[in-house]
């Protein structure tokens, strides 16, 4: 059976959004939708908000970042709320980040296969000031989606998100409750003024 296009949310929460689904394929019970760059844009945008208002600790959160074909490697610190346990005493406690290593230039062979996440460090968030995205080529964008509340100094709880043959991403599919939108209400779900 071919992939059927809908608009899927999570409650009020999340969406609606425009996806493609395998309809003979669920997790649980739930979606596992597939989304355009430009929605996993939105996600992202909207993730962040609402860790900004619930707390990191509570909230994963879904991160697009860019280079260019030639650019050299970037690192990219992604920050939460939150504050990394450290066993040096008088020391001003970090916050909880997140380090993305990304080599540019092999992410043809896949974007996770190029990437390197870490727990953020002093000397990796030195190197994010350091490494800035150049380059003239194609651009590229690596997906992170991170799991605050695994995150500690042996676990990221992140992972990188590969695009299908398609191009398209799967957010959450396999971990979040998504569900197709009522048609008579998504229209109007996108405002949450």
């Amino acid at each position: 059976m071919p992939p059927t296009h809908m608009r899927v949310c999570i409650d009020d929460m999340l969406g609606p959004y425009d996806a493609q689904v395998d309809p003979t394929f669920r997790w649980n019970g739930w979606q596992v939708p597939m989304f355009t760059l430009d929605t996993v844009r939105e996600i992202a945008a909207r993730t962040l908000e609402m860790a900004d208002e619930y707390g990191y600790d509570c909230q994963d959160t879904v991160h697009v970042i860019e280079g260019r074909v030639d650019s050299r490697d970037t690192v990219h610190i992604l920050d939460s709320n939150l504050q990394r346990d450290t066993d040096d005493e008088g020391e001003d406690p970090e916050p909880l980040g997140i380090a993305v290593r990304v080599n540019w230039r092999d992410v043809d062979q896949g974007v996770e296969q190029a990437t390197t996440i870490a727990v953020a460090t002093r000397a990796a968030r030195k190197a994010a000031r350091r490494r800035k995205p150049s380059g003239k080529g194609t651009v590229l964008t690596a997906v992170v989606h991170i799991r605050w509340q695994w995150v500690n100094e042996s676990d990221t709880g992140a992972d990188v998100i590969e695009p299908n043959r398609d191009g398209l991403y799967g957010i959450g599919g396999c971990e979040w409750t998504w569900y197709e939108a009522d048609p008579d209400t998504a229209a109007d779900a996108g405002d949450r003024s």
